[in-house]
């Protein structure tokens, strides 16, 4: 741009030098017009033609971390002009932003392309911004008022995990529907029979039991497991946090997803959308499940919240509890967890040696 500029009032500047030395002829009064007439014109032509100018972008949909992205920018018009924009790549899952400038030379077909590597998983959003126009002589900026944007998903890389599920587990997860741990209001089970005590509801009394043996028995209900194995991604920052570290955002994801792939029986994903602060959960039977429900996840930004992913998914249980919860998020509140069953945080890489179900 600046090149440019100092070219063309070097050449105005040795024209008119020109003029003051061989005098005011025809031909270098012909010559300063057009030095003066030709970028004007570019300049009008320049400003009409912007409004035709139409910008695609072109790029992978799905990549994994690490992996090299080429994204190709097509600007097309009718007038030779240069076409200055800006891309702006947001990770939506850790909040990182980078932005590149583009700068795509004349021609009717107009193309520029830029390589880039997501160290970190997430959905990242592409859009183009501050798209304007220039003549060939960089005298005028023409904004271009469209926008455009597009997305690419950057799944998880595998980590390598040595996960055992302990046996007596897997027998539980195989053949039991109900909680062996916590009571609840299932009438159709029974939990426990425990003897009275003062404050028990009276409907509660084993009546048949406790006239067999002369002492007042209760009969507590059992708890449904509603999920056998559940994961959850905590997206949910407490209130106050002002610095995040993306790439610690991005590695409990990647252990989370590496957890349900080496997962051999069927669980459930969960998390909570940071946007309208509801829980969502997807059934996790083979690998092709989780990719699916890791496109919702890496969507969801990881922010400070009102509420927690393991605070909405209580609400939405309904009472109902798994045998084993596996919580991978930077900060999990002990204190929301405590009474479930056996829960597992991950919140670094260190809580992944020696995993057991």
């Amino acid at each position: 741009m600046i090149k440019s500029r100092l070219a063309l009032c070097i050449w105005i500047n040795v024209v008119a030098i020109s003029l003051h030395i061989f005098g005011n002829d025809l031909g270098t009064g012909i010559v300063l017009a057009i030095s003066i007439g030709v970028p004007l014109f570019t300049i009008g032509l320049t400003g009409i033609c912007a409004r035709r100018i139409s910008i695609s972008i072109k790029h992978p949909q799905v990549c994994t971390q690490d992996e090299t992205i080429n994204i190709e920018i097509t600007a097309s018009g009718d007038w030779a002009s240069y076409t200055n924009c800006q891309l702006l790549c947001s990770n939506l899952l850790t909040g990182e932003q980078h932005i590149s400038s583009i700068k795509i030379t004349p021609g009717h077909r107009m193309l520029d392309s830029i390589s880039f590597t997501s160290a970190n998983c997430g959905m990242i959003k592409l859009s183009l911004i501050n798209i304007t126009a220039s003549d060939m002589f960089s005298l005028s900026s023409w904004k271009i008022k469209r926008a455009m944007e597009s997305e690419i998903l950057v799944m998880p890389k595998p980590l390598d995990i040595q996960l055992t599920i302990n046996p007596r587990a897997k027998a539980v997860l195989d053949s039991e529907e109900y909680s062996m741990n916590h009571p609840g209001n299932d009438p159709s089970e029974t939990f426990a029979i425990r003897e009275y005590i003062p404050g028990d509801s009276l409907k509660s009394i084993h009546w048949k039991l406790s006239l067999k043996t002369d002492t007042l028995l209760v009969r507590e209900l059992g708890m449904p497991v509603m999920d056998k194995i559940l994961l959850l991604m905590e997206t949910a920052l407490p209130q106050g946090i002002s610095e995040i570290n993306h790439d610690q955002i991005s590695a409990v994801t990647a252990a989370l997803y590496s957890i349900s792939r080496e997962i051999d029986v069927p669980h459930t994903l969960g998390w909570m959308d940071t946007v309208s602060g509801a829980y969502i959960s997807q059934e996790i039977i083979n690998h092709g499940d989780l990719d699916t429900a890791f496109t919702q996840l890496l969507a969801n930004t990881i922010k400070p919240c009102g509420t927690s992913t393991i605070e909405a998914y209580k609400s939405a249980s309904e009472g109902r509890t798994p045998s084993h919860i596996i919580i991978a998020g930077l900060y999990v509140d002990a204190a929301h967890v405590f009474g479930l069953s056996t829960v597992t945080v991950i919140s670094c890489m260190e809580d992944l040696l020696g995993l057991e179900i």
